[in-house]
């Protein structure tokens, strides 16, 4: 039992040292279509600012979650890195 704590601590100490990069992105909407797809894809949409100028959504992304949109063939620009 102690060892099982010392190992679920060591893991929780390890993810807590290794930081998350986040990126601000803007994805460009053509349709209805590519909303529900990134949501069905689990991107926060609800903390998304639509820019109604260009179509667009505003968001910052995990990497996780910029690989996802890398390989969806959504056009899309990094604001911030």
């Amino acid at each position: 039992m102690k060892l099982l704590f010392t190992l679920l601590l060591s893991i929780l100490m390890l993810s807590a040292i290794i930081p998350q990069n986040y990126k601000e992105v803007k994805i460009y909407i053509s349709g209805r279509t590519d909303v529900v797809y990134l949501a069905k894809q689990g991107f926060a949409l609800d903390e998304a600012k639509y820019v109604r100028k260009d179509n667009s959504l505003i968001l910052f992304l995990s990497d996780r979650e910029f690989e996802k949109l890398e390989s969806s063939g959504l056009r899309f620009e990094v604001l911030i890195s």
